[in-house]
């Protein structure tokens, strides 16, 4: 049986974190399934089992570790006991306070200074709960960043799109910032890892994604209509492009495993 938990940042970590998550099971434990691309980023640390990327390649990830945007499914297999923390962060302010380059290519995962992050994978690992383990890892947090965190121009441009771009054009809330679209695309890139335009499709995609959880109903009107598509075919183009799967296939399914791998709450 596999645990999955959910837990919220305290407010002083909250710059950074958005949601730290366990997934732990103490039988061998099978599952291989799909990793939906989503607008943030964690910090993935793994304390038994390690995870396999099988497409679109097949490498074994390490014990920590950046998971960077992407722009279409990964699918992903575990085999063995599980016991991993993550720590889901705002992708701007990770890449900014690590100076982490979040644009590599192929998008598997990101490296993490080990002089820092090994002596931390070390403290987590012992731990009985997950609370010490957000204790411990708010206190290097803290040892990190002694100031408080200044949001700058990326950071204001990702938040917008995040929280406008369902109801507001990308070019809209681009042009609101005070620089050039070139060097905004660059820097976006690096510090977020993908284009304004990619992150819309993936924060319309899951919007709509959680609308139908809800909902239990695939409405395409209403879906092509809330999402702000030209028409069905550009909906249902989009959604194959991101996860892989046309609406009417993947809602078909027991997606329990892919919530779980995509860190969306199983509940």
């Amino acid at each position: 049986m596999i645990e999955v938990k959910f837990f919220k940042p305290e407010k002083t970590a909250s710059w950074l974190v958005k949601q730290y998550e366990i997934i732990q099971s103490t039988v061998d434990t099978k599952m291989e399934d799909k990793f939906v691309p989503r607008s943030d980023t964690s910090l993935v640390f793994h304390f038994k089992a390690l995870p396999e990327i099988a497409e679109p390649l097949n490498l074994i990830l390490p014990q920590f570790f950046v998971v960077p945007l992407i722009s279409k499914a990964n699918t992903i297999k575990i085999s063995g006991e599980l016991d991993t923390f993550i720590v889901t962060c705002h992708p701007s302010v990770l890449s900014s306070v690590f100076h982490l380059d979040m644009s590599p290519d192929p998008k598997i995962s990101i490296s993490l200074p080990r002089e820092l992050f090994f002596p931390l994978w070390k403290k987590l690992k012992p731990c009985k709960s997950t609370q010490q383990r957000i204790t411990l890892f708010n206190q290097f947090l803290e040892t990190i960043q002694s100031e408080p965190y200044k949001h700058d121009l990326i950071d204001h441009t990702y938040n917008n799109i995040i929280h406008s771009c369902i109801i507001q054009p990308l070019p809209l809330i681009l042009k609101e910032t005070p620089k050039s679209l070139s060097v905004i695309q660059r820097n976006f890139i690096k510090r977020v890892g993908i284009s304004p335009k990619t992150l819309t499709r993936i924060v319309r995609a899951n919007y709509l994604i959680d609308k139908i959880k809800e909902n239990n109903v695939i409405n395409y009107q209403d879906l092509v209509f809330d999402g702000h598509y030209y028409d069905q075919s550009h909906f249902i183009k989009d959604f194959k492009a991101i996860t892989g799967e046309t609406p009417g296939f993947y809602f078909k399914r027991n997606l329990r495993l892919t919530n779980i791998l995509s860190g969306k709450n199983v509940k």
